[in-house]
C-alpha cells in the first residue's frame, strides 16, 4: 500500500455529539488559523453529520465522514471513515473498504481506525489509506492505553499506511513520543474541543514534526 497521493494533514480532531455544532465550528476555525488540520466528522445522528459538514466545508479544513460517502462523492468532504469494523475478518474488512473506495472514487480517502495490530494487518491488505491507530494512552470510553509501542508496530506491519496515533494525547510531549514511535500525525477529542485556545494548542501539538506538516488539501 502506498502513501495517500493527496495532501492529508497531520493534526486530526475527531467530533463529539457532546459538543454543539456551532463550538466545534469555532474551534476548527481557530485551529485551522494556527496549522492545518482535519476533522473527522462522526455522529450516529446522520442530520447531525450533514450539519457538521454544513458547518465546517468552504473553511479549508480536510473532512471524512463517518460512515457515509456522500459527502466526499460531492465535493464536500475529502473522504470517508470507516468505523465499526471490529470483529470483522480481513475479507469483509477489505469488500467494506472496496465499497467505500467505489463511492469516493481513487481520489477519495478512506480511514479505519485499528484497535488491535492485526486489524492494522487486515486494513492494511484492504488498501486504506489511514489508520488511526488507538487508544495510545487511557482515553475516556476507551480503556487502558496501549502504548506507543502500538505505534512501532503499526509502522512495521504497515510501512506504507498513514499512521495516526489516537487517545488520550495532550502534550507536545506525547505528540513527540507519537512521532518518535513511527506516527505520520495525531488525532484528538478533547485536548481541541476543550481547549481556551485551540490554535495554540493545535500549534503545540503539531510542533514535533516542525516545519514538515503537510499542507491539508481541503474540501
Amino acid at each position: 500500500m502506498s502513501r495517500p497521493s493527496g495532501t492529508l494533514p497531520r493534526l486530526w480532531l475527531f467530533t463529539d455529539d457532546a459538543y454543539d455544532v456551532a463550538h466545534v465550528a469555532r474551534v476548527v476555525g481557530a485551529a485551522r488559523e494556527a496549522v492545518p488540520v482535519g476533522v473527522v466528522v462522526r455522529s450516529r445522528e446522520p442530520a447531525r453529520r450533514a450539519a457538521l459538514v454544513s458547518a465546517l466545508v468552504g473553511t479549508g479544513t480536510s473532512l471524512l465522514v463517518s460512515q457515509e460517502a456522500e459527502a466526499a462523492a460531492s465535493g464536500r468532504a475529502i473522504g470517508v471513515h470507516l468505523g465499526g469494523l471490529g470483529g470483522l475478518g480481513p475479507a469483509e474488512i477489505a469488500a467494506e473498504v472496496d465499497r467505500a473506495r467505489e463511492a469516493v472514487g481513487d481520489a477519495g480517502c478512506v480511514s479505519v481506525p485499528c484497535h488491535e495490530n492485526d486489524d492494522v494487518l487486515s486494513v492494511a491488505a484492504a488498501r486504506a489509506d489511514v489508520l488511526f491507530v488507538s487508544p495510545v494512552l487511557a482515553s475516556p470510553g476507551k480503556g487502558e492505553g496501549r502504548g506507543v509501542a502500538c505505534l512501532t508496530e503499526a509502522r512495521a506491519r504497515a510501512p506504507g499506511a498513514w499512521v495516526v496515533a489516537l487517545g488520550g494525547i495532550s502534550t507536545p510531549a506525547v505528540a513527540a513520543a507519537c512521532r518518535a514511535a513511527g506516527a505520520d500525525g495525531v488525532a484528538v477529542v478533547r485536548a481541541l474541543l476543550d481547549a481556551p485556545s485551540p490554535g495554540a494548542v493545535a500549534a503545540a501539538l503539531l510542533s514535533p514534526w516542525g516545519s514538515s506538516p503537510r499542507s491539508d488539501g481541503g474540501a
